[in-house]
């Protein structure tokens, strides 16, 4: 799993329920758990870690809420889940 898909992760139950960015952003939410640390600030979805805390990969990258949220509702509304730039299979 790429940092992408792991901030998408974090938003897409949300995004298929119909919460608004907004209601996202506000609730500042976030996961810590054997797919990574990920946490919602502000208009930013950040991604301290991928994998578990303790064997895990950090890569503290972060990526705007609307640009994921925008593509979390096209997956949703197409079906489509579309791949991210960097991800060969390898997180």
């Amino acid at each position: 799993m790429s940092a992408r898909d792991l901030a998408k992760w974090l938003i897409r139950p949300y995004v298929q329920r119909g919460d608004s960015m907004e209601s996202l952003r506000l609730g500042s939410m976030g996961f810590a758990g054997t797919q990574g640390d990920v946490h919602i600030h502000l208009d930013h979805i950040f991604v301290e870690r991928l994998g578990p805390w303790n064997t895990g990969t950090p890569c503290n990258v972060r990526f705007r809420l609307a640009d994921v949220y925008a593509e979390v509702q096209s997956e949703c509304r197409t079906g489509v889940i579309q791949g991210s730039l960097f991800d060969g299979g390898a997180a």
